[in-house]
C-alpha cells in the first residue's frame, strides 16, 4: 500500500514538474527493488494526473469554450491549436507504440535524456526573455510546439519540459509556455488514458486490488494539483535552471550506480 501511495505521489509531482515522470517511475522501482507494477496501476496514476489538469483548468477551459461559441478568434485559435498540436504525438505514439515500449525505456536512455534536456534547461536562463502571452499562440505556433511533444516518448525527457521548451522557441513568456504545455497535455493524456482503459476492459486488469489503485489515483491527483500550482509560481520567479541542475545530478547518479 505504501508503494502505491509513493508511486502516486511521484507520478503526480513529476508529470508536471519537468523532471520526467516516466523516468522516475522506471528508475525508482529498480533502485528500490520493487516489483514492476501492472499497466492497470499506471493507467490509474495517469487518470489521477488527468483529473488534476481538468480540475485546475476547469474555469479557464469553460471560458475558452464559452468565448469560442461566440466566434471569438483568439479563443477558437487556441482551442484549435491545442487539438491540432496534439496530433503529431497521437499519431506517432499509436504507430510506434511497440517500438517505444521495447526500445526507449532503458536506464541508460533515461539517464542520457535527463542530462541532455537538463543542460538545455540551464542554457535557457541565458536566452533573451520574451513577453508573448498564451492568447497569442497561433495555430502555426501550436503545431510547432506540438512537434516537440513526441520527443517525450524517450523516457527521461519529460512531456511538460520538452513542450515548455517548444513554447519558448515560439517566443512565449515562461508562464505562458508552462500553461500551454499543461493545456496541450490534456488531449494526449486523455487519449492514452482512454486507450489503456479500453485495453484493460478488453484483456483484464492487473494484480493490484482496488484499494491500491484508489490510493495511487488519489495521491497522483492531489500531488498533481500541488505540482501544477508550484510550477506556475516557481518557474515564473526562477526559470528552468534549477530543474536542469536536478536533472543533471540525477542523470549522473544513475550512470554511476546503474
Amino acid at each position: 500500500m505504501l508503494e502505491a501511495i509513493f508511486l502516486g505521489i511521484i507520478q503526480g509531482l513529476t508529470e508536471f514538474i519537468p523532471v520526467s515522470s516516466s523516468g522516475h517511475l522506471v528508475l525508482l522501482p529498480e533502485l528500490l527493488d520493487w516489483e514492476e507494477r501492472s499497466t492497470t496501476f499506471d493507467v490509474f496514476l495517469h487518470g489521477g494526473t488527468l483529473l488534476a489538469l481538468l480540475f485546475h483548468y476547469r474555469k479557464y477551459l469553460y471560458h475558452l469554450l464559452k468565448k469560442s461559441l461566440h466566434k471569438n478568434g483568439n479563443e477558437r485559435n487556441l482551442i484549435a491549436g491545442i487539438l491540432i498540436g496534439s496530433i503529431p504525438a497521437g499519431i506517432l505514439g499509436f504507430v510506434f507504440k511497440d517500438f517505444i515500449d521495447d526500445n526507449l525505456k532503458s536506464t541508460t536512455i533515461v539517464a542520457l535524456a535527463l542530462i541532455i534536456v537538463g543542460l538545455v534547461f540551464i542554457l535557457t536562463d541565458y536566452l533573451p526573455k520574451s513577453d508573448k502571452k498564451i492568447s497569442k499562440v497561433s495555430i502555426k505556433k501550436a503545431i510547432i510546439i506540438g512537434f516537440f511533444q513526441p520527443l517525450a516518448f524517450i523516457r527521461g525527457t519529460s512531456r511538460s519540459g520538452i513542450t515548455i521548451l517548444g513554447g519558448l522557441t515560439q517566443k512565449l513568456d515562461l508562464k505562458s509556455a508552462v500553461n500551454f504545455s499543461f493545456l496541450l497535455g490534456i488531449p494526449i493524456i486523455s487519449a492514452v488514458f482512454l486507450y489503456d482503459l479500453f485495453d484493460i476492459i478488453s484483456n483484464g486488469a492487473g494484480e493490484e486490488n482496488f484499494s491500491q489503485l484508489s490510493v495511487g489515483f488519489i495521491a497522483s491527483f492531489i500531488f498533481g494539483l500541488i505540482a501544477i500550482k508550484f510550477m506556475l509560481k516557481f518557474v515564473t520567479r526562477t526559470g528552468l535552471k534549477w530543474f536542469g541542475v536536478y536533472r543533471l545530478v540525477l542523470g549522473l547518479i544513475i550512470i554511476l550506480l546503474l
